[in-house]
């Protein structure tokens, strides 16, 4: 729960926005989607461009900028810098016009934190002399930073009127978020300083309560104030890793902690929460069974991950990590929707809770990831999520204290009662007793046939929700009339084997195929008698390609499509032309008579290259598939 947005972002949307954007892969966007300018004053030329650095390189900011690697820089698509976990040094390089009064200051931020090394290097675009280089990033030493700041903060020189090309090497181990935003140097501080209280009322909340529960811990001596002090704690440490408090006032002089703070602190957030989720709400005795037993499991990984992240960090078990996190999350939902329908009344709390600070840090990646506008509230959405999480938690420790209470002072009223009775009446005594005996067995037995009629039902709808949503992918990629795939799944299984052709090195084909005088028949015998050409020419069309690997598709109107994975030329060819004649061959009877039908077929069959783009292989089979209707149709033409 404390990391999830390291979660997301392993899924991410996956689940929400779609993983990170390659470089080059769509049209580039405006400069302002990548590098924010926070005053009209002051504008970014041109685009931002990345070039990534490969593992054998060492590269110099002179060296990148040379003729020679100019043709490696690409423009960056995103809206916000996001390469996942990019092993090697990234390149970004970006042009800054100072249009402001002479009296402006102007900055450079990073607003991520969690950056192992960044240097920024000024170069004038004019005359290409190189400026003082500056350096920042968690690896750098306090004292080597050109400005203190939770961030990573860089003076801007710009000279008024004219322009400052910057070159920036940018390097980390984890999350590889780069948010750029050029500032008027006071505004960007004013901005600070609000952040700031906002930050100030979070470490208070969550200190104060830390304090509380540990002061409840020690009183009662109940293992659920004591875990969720412990989970205060570990939050407390997460959120100024995250906001860059920590390293910047706690652990600036500790190396270590300044890189693997992050890794180490989400491990440990999620174990004291499912630790406080198993103890609070009572798993250990809780129905079904499974939910003790995967509580458990996951309680095994996060003190694994733990201990892990403190003696040995390594990718992997960050990979591990935004994975087994995002399990935990739905498991925690799912967990508590079940104890809430069995009336727990503690888990509607926790459920409560758990709910707004996944909404609250959904909020915060979609403004990271510029789906949303980022303003005040959604770039500290996380933060504002906490603070009503942990204030949700101490309302539902507060009720229990409550509820124990009460439950105590009604059995004390009710011992004084009963005490009273056996003097008075001491065999109605017996009588009652043993009679609320049997009334108890009852109700437990009623209820235990409750919990187990209510669980059967869910599995049994889960099961039915499972198959109707089999059914439901199968749908979505298969065209309604043809029942051969439709034109979404054909660009993703053409994408998928375009890339593995590049790869392997074994060629792969596309055909094309065309109806011939389609319209005609349209016109001719009417809609009807159109569908009916297209399912028969699917049924052809599936009978050639019969190979498991192969995929036939729907491309759009009267036109189809063939990927042939491990097909040469010749081959490819020689398929087209077998369909041909198999379409040729159909004996369409229409009302009588008999409906002639053929195929133009456009081919083209290569070992693909990441030098050209997805879109012009596919672009060679159409213009195979022009040249062949252009001829005389009914033939089979192979891209030149």
């Amino acid at each position: 729960m404390a990391d999830l947005s390291f979660v997301l972002r392993a899924f991410a949307l996956v689940w929400l926005l779609g993983w990170f954007s390659a470089p080059g892969m769509a049209a580039p966007l405006p400069p302002a989607a990548v590098l924010t300018a926070g005053d009209r004053s002051v504008r970014v030329e041109g685009t931002v461009e990345l070039l990534y650095q490969a593992e054998s390189e060492a590269l110099s900011p002179q060296q990148v900028m040379s003729p020679a690697l100019a043709d490696r820089w690409a423009v960056y698509a995103g809206k916000k810098i996001n390469l996942s976990r990019q092993r090697q040094p990234v390149w970004i390089r970006f042009t800054v016009r100072n249009e402001a009064p002479p009296a402006k200051a102007w900055v450079l931020g990073i607003e991520w934190p969690l950056i192992d090394r960044v240097e920024l290097h000024p170069r004038d675009p004019v005359t290409g002399e190189w400026g003082p280089v500056q350096r920042s990033g968690a690896a750098v030493a306090a004292n080597s930073k050109p400005m203190k700041d939770p961030a990573f903060v860089f003076p801007l020189r710009i000279p008024e009127g004219g322009s400052m090309q910057y070159v920036m090497r940018v390097q980390s181990h984890s999350a590889f978020f780069v948010p750029l935003l050029v500032s008027d140097a006071t505004e960007f501080q004013q901005r600070r300083f609000d952040t700031a209280v906002l930050m100030g009322v979070l470490f208070g909340v969550l200190g104060v309560m830390f304090l509380y529960n540990a002061a409840l811990a020690l009183f009662v001596r109940e293992r659920s104030y004591a875990v969720y002090g412990v989970y205060l704690l570990t939050v407390l440490l997460y959120e100024l890793t995250i906001t860059g408090y920590g390293a910047m006032y706690l652990w600036s002089d500790v190396p270590w902690l300044m890189l693997h703070s992050y890794e180490l602190f989400a491990c440990a957030s999620f174990l004291s929460a499912s630790l406080f989720f198993r103890y609070f709400l009572g798993l250990r005795t809780a129905r079904p069974a499974h939910l003790r037993r995967i509580n458990t499991a996951i309680v095994a990984y996060w003190a694994f991950a733990l201990v892990v992240s403190a003696v040995w960090p390594n990718r992997a078990l960050s990979a591990s990590i935004a994975l087994v996190g995002l399990l935990s999350s739905f498991v925690c939902v799912y967990s508590s929707v079940v104890l809430i329908a069995q009336g727990n009344r503690y888990a509607r709390y926790f459920g409560a809770a758990w709910s707004v600070l996944v909404a609250a840090t959904v909020a915060s990646l979609l403004s990271l990831f510029g789906v949303l506008e980022g303003n005040w509230l959604t770039n500290n959405a996380q933060h504002i999520g906490f603070v009503a999480e942990v204030l949700l938690l101490s309302v539902a420790l507060a009720d229990r204290i409550k509820h124990e209470r009460e439950v105590r002072e009604a059995a004390q009223r009710e011992a004084l009662e009963l005490t009273k009775r056996v003097e008075v009446e001491r065999d109605q005594k017996i009588i009652a007793q043993a009679h609320a005996i049997e009334v108890q067995r009852k109700a437990n037995e009623d209820l235990e046939v409750r919990v187990l009629d209510r669980t059967a039902e869910l599995e049994r709808a889960m099961k039915n929700l499972e198959i109707a949503n089999v059914e439901l992918a199968k749908l979505s990629v298969t065209d309604a009339l043809t029942k051969v795939h439709n034109r979404r799944y054909f660009d993703e299984v053409l994408e998928k084997e375009y890339h593995r052709s590049e790869r392997t090195q074994v060629p792969l084909a596309v055909v094309l195929v065309d109806i011939d005088h389609f319209k005609r028949v349209n016109d001719t015998c009417g809609h009807l008698a159109g569908d009916e050409c297209l399912r028969l020419v699917a049924t052809a069309l599936r009978q050639m390609a019969a190979r498991s690997t192969d995929l036939v598709a729907r491309y759009g109107g009267e036109e189809f499509a063939l990927v042939l994975p491990g097909t040469d030329a010749a081959h490819a060819v020689e398929m087209a032309d077998r369909v041909r004649q198999a379409v040729e061959a159909i004996d369409f009877i229409y009302r009588g008579r008999r409906v002639p039908i053929s195929v133009s077929l456009g081919v083209v069959a290569k070992v693909t290259s990441l030098d050209q783009p997805l879109t012009d292989f596919v672009a060679e089979a159409d213009a195979a598939l022009y040249r062949a209707k252009d001829t005389g149709r009914n033939r089979v033409v192979l891209a030149a």
